[in-house]
C-alpha cells in the first residue's frame, strides 16, 4: 500500500487539497468539494463538542 493510498484516509488531506485547488483558481473541482464537506463537519463536530462540555461544565 502506497502513502498516497494511506493518505486518503487522514481528514486533514482533503481540505489541504481544497486550498491548493482554490489557490490556484480552480474552483470546479472534487478537491474543494471534498475539502468544503470535511471543514463543514469538523465545524460542527467542534460546535457539538464544546456545547456539550460547556453544558456539563454547569456554566
Amino acid at each position: 500500500m502506497t502513502l498516497d493510498a494511506l493518505s486518503h484516509f487522514m481528514p486533514f488531506r482533503y481540505p489541504v487539497d481544497a486550498m491548493r485547488d482554490a489557490y490556484v483558481g480552480s474552483y470546479a473541482t472534487d478537491h474543494l468539494l471534498y475539502g468544503v464537506l470535511v471543514a463543514v463537519a469538523f465545524a460542527g463536530l467542534a460546535v457539538t463538542v464544546g456545547t456539550r462540555v460547556f453544558r456539563t461544565a454547569g456554566a
